[in-house]
């Protein structure tokens, strides 16, 4: 049973007495936004019809009595439970509602069988869950959760408004009958806003800095902390249209290997890097430094195709071009008059990017497979060569 005291009183102490046909059954704390609640196990009550009632100690002398509310308690029979989040939890960032469900039995399907009705196997196969349901409307629609006995339900708190959230949620067995609990959470997707108002931008002080703002949520602040930092503030910033630092190591193409380091700019659709590789030996050989630009052209989310479950996973199609220069010196590095500059387009596909969003740094993986056209410009053969490679992109920022 659960429910929540409305008041204004600001005591700390604030708790609820349940009764039970007018017994004081057990007493419970009442949260900071009011709830409270109680699993009664099926030892303490007796077969039959009961009178609950609950009565809000405020503190200070204040109560409040709650209605009386009629109900019939039965030993036997279907149930069902809500296990991670208690009535007026918060909830954000898309968590699972989940669950058990069952029939508890104190040996009718033996009883029954020894009188002939059904056998024991019969009875258990109709006390089967068949499925659970989860409604957001007061059951005006359901929608069906995963599993049967142990069960969960994705909430989307992105599509969900702020606020309470009432949760009904039903449990089909296959002889028809159904059992229903209810729970209330709040839905809480909003940062809180906070503004300091003191000191201003610029202000010099010494021995002691006096800070002043406000702070502010529409789910109520438990805390607000300073934290002060030595430097410059645009020390700790990265520049708004840099969105995040990556290293690339790279196979094939026209190098045995290359690695480098790279930016992203608006919103990672153009990327920027500088690398240095080592060429086999051929016509074109040793140590080879180079830049290069891509520029996305079409992304795959996999998030929009199979839902929000799939958000860290995406695919994307980039050109851009390449810059090298290759020293043309196959046993030493030489920087000499033979080394020269070549260039190339190219176009990369991203096969897979992952983004594992619970890391703050090295969050982003990328595999990625890229033809290279490069264009060689000479006295003695003059065209284009072609080329395969592989590479691994891993976002540091």
């Amino acid at each position: 049973m659960s429910g929540r005291v409305d008041s204004r009183s600001t005591s700390p102490e604030k708790k609820a007495l349940i009764f039970f046909d007018g017994q004081v059954l057990d007493t419970v704390p009442v949260n900071d936004d009011g709830y409270f609640h109680l699993d009664i196990g099926p030892g303490i009550l007796s077969a039959g019809d009961h009178t609950l009632t609950v009565e809000a100690d405020l503190g200070g002398g204040a109560r409040l009595l709650s209605e009386p509310r009629k109900l019939q308690y039965q030993r036997t029979g279907p149930w069902v439970r809500i296990t991670p989040f208690a009535p007026g939890d918060y909830v954000t960032n898309r968590p699972y509602l989940a669950g058990e469900a069952g029939w508890f039995d104190e040996g009718t399907g033996a009883a029954a069988a020894e009188t002939g009705q059904k056998t024991a196997q019969d009875t258990r196969a109709e006390r089967k869950v068949r499925a659970v349901e989860v409604s957001m409307d007061n059951g005006s629609s359901f929608k069906k959760a995963d599993g049967k006995e142990s069960w969960r339900y994705r909430l989307e708190t992105q599509g969900l408004a702020n606020g309470d959230l009432r949760l009904l949620v039903k449990a089909v067995f296959e002889n028809g009958d159904t059992a229903v609990t209810r729970t209330q959470l709040t839905v809480d997707t909003k940062a809180p806003d906070v503004t300091l108002l003191e000191p201003s931008e610029g202000g010099r002080f010494n021995q002691a800095v006096q800070l002043m703002g406000t702070a502010s949520d529409d789910s109520g602040l438990k805390e607000v902390a300073v934290t002060l930092r030595e430097g410059d503030k645009a020390s700790y910033e990265v520049p708004g249209f840099i969105q995040g630092l990556y290293l690339d190591v790279h196979a094939l193409g026209a190098t045995y290997w290359d690695a480098g380091m790279g930016l992203t700019f608006f919103s990672d659709a153009v990327k920027l890097q500088l690398q240095v590789g080592m060429a086999p030996p051929g016509r074109f050989s040793g140590l080879v430094l180079g830049a290069k630009l891509l520029a996305n052209v079409a992304t795959l989310p996999f998030g929009y195709l199979f839902g929000p479950d799939w958000d860290f996973f995406s695919m994307s199609l980039a050109v851009g071009a390449n810059f090298s220069y290759f020293t043309m010196s196959e046993n030493i590095v030489d920087f000499s008059a033979p080394g020269l500059v070549l260039g190339g387009i190219i176009g990369q596909i991203e096969v897979a990017k992952i983004r594992i969003a619970s890391l703050r740094f090295a969050n982003t993986y990328s595999l990625y497979t890229e033809y290279q056209l490069w264009f060689i410009s000479s006295d003695v053969q003059a065209g284009t060569a072609g080329r395969l490679g592989f590479g691994l992109r891993v976002g540091l920022l």
